[in-house]
């Protein structure tokens, strides 16, 4: 018998249920010097009943995002077409700014205490995943921007 720790360390994009299922089974009964370590984009993208069995730790370290120079209370289109004008001028120099710029706009969607559709949110990780194909920054915030403006319009 081995007295050394053996880890393994679980990392995917997504878990399927079946997939959790299976990994229930072996948590419930873990092997001897055995530790797993498991890496998920969110919490909640894993099941409740194993979420109970590990010890969770967010090694995140948050940054705070940029604010946008638009204020969403007064938005109109000459205001979108604006920002976006001097968004195309701005020189990122990676996708991962150009992600947080779009983060920024969901952060200050939340501050303004706007509803967000389970619709309007795929749009959101579209855009992200837009922005990670090198679309333009300007061509992804278009339609979240015109959204939230016929979303201010309709009662």
């Amino acid at each position: 018998k081995h007295s050394e720790l053996n880890a393994f360390l679980i990392a995917a994009p997504s878990y399927g249920v079946e997939a959790q299922n299976a990994l229930l089974k072996i948590l419930e009964e873990p092997p001897n010097n055995v530790c797993f370590i498991m890496f998920a984009k969110s919490p909640n993208h894993v099941l409740a009943t194993i979420k109970s069995r590990l010890i969770k730790e967010d090694k995140r370290q948050k940054i705070p995002l940029k604010p946008l120079d638009l204020d969403l209370s007064k938005l109109d289109l000459k205001d979108i077409y604006a920002f976006l004008k001097n968004l195309d001028k701005e020189n990122f120099d990676s996708r991962e700014n150009q992600r947080e710029r779009i983060e920024s706009l969901l952060e200050s969607i939340h501050r303004h205490q706007i509803y967000l559709s389970e619709q309007e949110l795929q749009a959101f990780d579209l855009a992200i995943k837009a922005n990670s194909s090198y679309y333009k920054l300007s061509y992804n915030l278009l339609p979240l921007l015109l959204s939230l403006l016929s979303k201010k319009k309709t009662p």
